[in-house]
């Protein structure tokens, strides 16, 4: 009996690790189908459009976790509470999330002009805008339930449906529009064929799912979700105000041509922003599990790989910075590549501090962790409108390192007081920290050097940490193979 015990939990613990690699897999080339497209629109559209589109993606992400209150995010807990009927759990968050959109098109309806002068975007953009909302949170409920429930598969094709026709349609429309129309025109016509596909397919999955579970409402999953949910909104909007926030003040405070430089170097450090992201969601299901079963060291040598992979690919970025970004922008961005070292190193500190959020969800901590999430959106906000009316629109690249800090600390400070101090490798990742900050206050001297000299140095940097920490490297199959042993 215990053998068969020993099966089944090896068997979920390679499953989890073949369904997060699958996802992470799918999330970067849907990404970098988007990346690889910026060089594109940077040459086909001006720097004016290209910011402009640029804002109008921040609104949209900012605004999705609060017009669809985040109810996605209970899905990992709910698989331990709601385990034998997640299946209707998940129908019924799905229907909810459509009641919430209805009521907000009916409340923002009257205002719908004065929201539109406030945001500086056509009308028709703003009733997009929410629809789009709609089907992305959609496409995200069915791809964080198919992670619990181990459907990589699904997840995969799902996660590539969520980007890539929107991607390849803008792309075309763009080609065959740009030289034609007015910047005005080309900012809706970008904009449209962006949002428009992915709204369409991630509403038409959601009605999918709904009339073929069928399960449309349940107050107590309606219940759950909300409580456990709503505080997590400013969570969510907390990560893409840290990032973007700096776009959309460089734009009101400096101008359009400084908020494309901060655009286009964000752009390149969104790279970094997505991969954590999703080793964030790749992972947490077995994180969960893991912290379920009280697996305290399991969790704490993934931890130091997971810090460990980002370390690496942040040093070959940072070293590569121009090339980077002179193959997103060209020429005409030249100036962004002072700003990529801070953003990259703002990224590495953004993934501690989301894997210290990730704790606190476990321990159902949803209002401590906003609380936290907040007072950070403040220091934020306060430090980006006086640092950039002081010092410039540069000082947006550096704000995020000292917000994710200053977040970080308070999320430790919560996590010490639960007793998980030891498993979050706190010594270890300042070693590191302070490797990749000399290396970002020295980038200005590297970047004089050839291309190959860079190269060869991230090499060695690379063989460096990788020789330093082969122990935790080569333990990785140990803790898929012992399933659910105590190492």
């Amino acid at each position: 009996m215990e053998d068969v015990k020993q099966h089944t939990k090896s068997t979920f613990g390679n499953l989890a690790f073949k369904s997060g690699m699958l996802y992470l897999i799918a999330e970067l080339i849907t990404r970098g189908i988007s990346f690889l497209a910026t060089p594109f629109f940077t040459r086909l559209l001006t720097p004016v459009v290209f910011a402009e589109v640029r804002t109008f993606e921040t609104w949209t992400y900012l605004l999705a976790p609060l017009l669809s209150v985040n109810v996605y995010l209970s899905l990992p807990r709910a698989k331990i509470d709601f385990n034998k009927d997640l299946k209707k759990y998940f129908s019924s968050i799905i229907f909810l999330q459509i009641v919430i959109t209805c009521v907000i098109i009916l409340v923002v309806l009257p205002f719908m002009h004065w929201i539109s002068t406030i945001l500086g975007f056509d009308e028709v953009l703003i009733y997009v805008m929410i629809i789009f909302c709609l089907g992305y949170s959609c496409i995200q409920t069915l791809q964080i339930y198919d992670r619990q429930i181990l459907n990589y598969s699904r997840n995969f094709i799902m996660t590539i449906l969520g980007s890539v026709p929107s991607t390849l349609i803008s792309i075309v429309i763009v080609i065959l529009f740009h030289n034609k129309i007015a910047d005005d025109k080309m900012v809706n016509v970008r904009i449209l064929s962006f949002f428009v596909p992915t709204a369409i397919i991630g509403v038409l999955v959601g009605i999918i799912i709904l009339f073929k579970v069928k399960k449309f409402y349940e107050r107590d999953y309606w219940k759950y979700a909300l409580q456990y949910s709503a505080p997590i909104i400013i969570t969510t909007i907390s990560s893409q105000i840290f990032f973007q926030s700096g776009t959309l003040f460089v734009r009101y405070l400096s101008g359009i041509k400084e908020s494309a430089l901060i655009a286009i170097a964000i752009t390149a450090g969104y790279i970094m922003d997505i991969f954590i992201h999703a080793l964030d969601n790749a992972w947490k299901p077995w994180l969960f599990e893991k912290l379920n079963k009280k697996m305290y060291f399991d969790v704490k040598l993934m931890i130091r790989r997971l810090l460990i992979l980002n370390i690496i690919f942040i040093i070959a970025m940072m070293m590569l910075g121009p090339e980077l970004i002179l193959i997103l922008g060209g020429e005409k961005y030249f100036l962004a590549i002072e700003l990529l070292p801070p953003i990259l190193l703002s990224t590495f500190i953004n993934f501690l501090m989301i894997t210290y959020i990730s704790f606190e969800q476990y321990e159902k901590n949803t209002v401590g962790s906003g609380k936290y999430c907040f007072y950070t959106i403040l220091f934020c906000l306060i430090c980006n409108y006086i640092g950039i009316q002081l010092f410039g629109y540069r000082c947006a690249a550096y704000i995020p390192i000292i917000t994710y800090l200053f977040g970080s600390l308070l999320h430790i400070v919560d996590l010490h007081k639960r007793n998980y101090w030891s498993v979050l490798n706190i010594q270890f990742t300042v070693k590191y920290l302070v490797f990749i900050t000399i290396i970002m206050v020295c980038s200005a001297y590297f970047y004089r050097l050839g291309l190959m000299v860079r190269s060869i140095l991230v090499v060695v940097c690379i063989l460096g940490i990788l020789f330093m920490n082969y122990k935790d490297i080569i333990g990785l199959k140990e803790i898929l193979k012992k399933g659910g042993k105590e190492s």
